[in-house]
């Protein structure tokens, strides 16, 4: 017959083995995190403010993860929650479509973080800026991939368009293709700031993220008709 104890023994060990992995990339990712900031802030109240809001971001993808471990943590949720720390609201302004997915593990993590920085360089100088005309969010399942196109739009011309090196740029175009194998592709328009994110399924034995395939099927993974 089984030995009980011993199963109960050796699945405590592998929980208690996990918890450690958790901890070290966790506090591995903070460090990153203060390091890349601190290199590219001009004051110490630049430091502080960004550093508040990308912990911030980091403590609620840890937080998310922690209430959805199994089932993942849903994409729309993860991108209004992010929008919500500045007081923005689905509504005339902001528009948020596509089908049931749900990020897992390190995809939702990462991911968080990505839509922090861009929800708050939208907020500061794009579409949801005083001057901004607004942003629209759209993904959808193409050839198994999960795409995202963030679509900003502004009243007045933009007339600085080179973008700033720091750590918002350094993730969606490194850290995103690092962590999650993902293809990004930026564009510094006039007419206003896009970004379209393609994700892989997986990596190896890591998968990325779920969909309802109800959804899918009902229209809602569409490709934007502008593309």
């Amino acid at each position: 017959m089984p030995d009980k104890e011993g199963e109960d023994t050796a699945a405590l060990k592998a929980q208690i083995a996990e918890l450690k992995r958790r901890l070290r990339n966790n506090l591995a990712a903070v460090r990153h995190i203060a390091r890349r900031t601190g290199e590219n802030s001009e004051s110490v109240e630049e430091y502080q403010a960004h550093l508040d809001g990308r912990l911030a971001a980091f403590a609620r993808a840890q937080a998310a993860l922690i209430r959805g471990w199994r089932s993942g943590i849903d994409f729309k949720t993860l991108i209004a929650e992010e929008l919500l720390v500045y007081a923005v609201r689905e509504d005339g302004a902001l528009a948020l479509s596509g089908p049931n997915v749900r990020l897992l593990g390190r995809a939702a993590e990462t991911m968080r973080l990505a839509i922090h920085e861009l929800a708050t360089n939208a907020v500061k100088y794009g579409g949801l800026a005083e001057a901004g005309r607004g942003l629209s969010v759209h993904w959808w399942i193409e050839d198994e991939r999960l795409e995202l196109e963030w679509r900003e739009s502004v009243a007045e011309p933009l007339t600085n368009l080179a973008p700033t090196q720091g750590f918002g740029l350094e993730l969606l175009q490194q850290g995103l293709a690092y962590e999650l194998k993902a293809e990004t592709r930026l564009e510094f328009a006039e007419t206003g700031f896009s970004a379209r994110i393609s994700l892989p399924p997986a990596s190896g034995a890591r998968h990325f993220f779920r969909i309802d395939a109800e959804s899918v099927a009902e229209g809602a993974g569409e490709q934007p008709a502008h593309q």
